[in-house]
């Protein structure tokens, strides 16, 4: 890729994030994003083939820069702190798009595959063996077998994210997702987040 191409290619994922954050997923064109990426239309052609494709490669980019999440995940106490490590990463993503750019992708998911739900699986046997970990630590009393755990816990995860999609953000989503999944796995509550405590 030219030098020229990675900046036309940062220009407009910076444009169009900004534009989808702002006036919703469905309403920006490409002309738009050509427009405030200040990028010609065959320019925007020569590297996406439509906005979808602009999505997939965010998502792609974060698959791919893992470093400040496996800091977390390293520096935590604890399992059940790793645990919150990667699913951190995940509400943070949603919060930092929005309701309204978070519902496209779920929406974009369900038409048409642009891997959000393979971005948060990659992680589905990280997440199973800190579970066991957790429950032979008394950490997490759920006795269920650890891969039903995460499969349960992907499905409260898109529930809370649809919900909160929906209600236009209504609520923190970031302490509804974590208080339910402690609820999931049973956490003493000695060892459940401060944020979550009311």
């Amino acid at each position: 890729m030219s030098i020229l191409s990675s900046k036309n290619t940062d220009a407009i994922v910076a444009a169009a994030l900004e534009l989808f954050k702002t006036q919703g997923y469905a309403a920006v064109s490409v002309s738009d994003i050509c427009r405030a990426a200040n990028v010609p239309r065959s320019s925007f052609y020569s590297i996406f083939s439509g906005k979808d494709e602009i999505i997939t490669h965010i998502l792609r980019s974060l698959k791919g820069n893992q470093q400040s999440m496996v800091t977390e995940f390293l520096s935590a106490e604890n399992d059940l702190d790793r645990i919150w490590a990667l699913y951190d990463r995940y509400l943070s993503l949603a919060m930092d798009f929005g309701p309204e750019l978070t519902g496209a992708l779920l929406s974009l998911e369900l038409q048409k595959p642009v891997g959000l739900f393979g971005l948060y699986n990659s992680f589905n046997e990280w997440f199973a063996l800190l579970i066991a970990s957790c429950q032979r630590q008394g950490l997490i009393r759920n006795n269920n077998s650890p891969e039903d755990i995460v499969a349960l816990g992907i499905r409260i995860a898109i529930g809370a994210a649809y919900e909160w999609c929906l209600t236009g953000g209504s609520f923190d989503l970031r302490k509804v997702a974590i208080s339910e999944h402690e609820t999931l796995y049973d956490v003493p509550p000695e060892f459940r987040r401060k944020t979550t405590r009311t």
